[in-house]
C-alpha cells in the first residue's frame, strides 16, 4: 500500500513465486485491490481454486481490477 500511495500510476501486482520466492494469497490481493493505483495482478500460479477466488475479487472492484496470467513453463 505504501508504494501506491506513493506514485499516481496504475499498478499491477506480480504473483510469480518461482521468481520472487513469496506467495501472494488471495486474501492479500483483495485487500490491495481496494487501492485505486492498484488495477490487477499477473498470477502465475496453476490452481483454479486460486484463479475463482481472483475472479470473484475482480468482480467485487465494479471491473476495475485485471487478472493477468501466465508463467514459462505454459509456452
Amino acid at each position: 500500500m505504501k508504494i501506491a500511495d506513493s506514485v499516481e500510476i496504475p499498478q499491477i501486482l506480480y504473483n510469480v513465486p518461482s521468481r520472487t520466492a513469496c506467495d501472494m494469497h488471495p486474501k492479500t490481493v483483495d485487500i490491495l485491490s481496494s487501492h485505486k493505483n492498484i488495477v490487477g495482478i499477473k498470477e502465475a500460479v496453476d490452481d483454479m481454486a486460486r484463479i475463482k477466488e481472483l475472479v470473484d475479487i475482480s468482480k467485487n472492484s465494479e471491473g476495475n481490477f485485471y487478472i493477468y496470467s501466465g508463467d514459462d513453463p505454459w509456452f
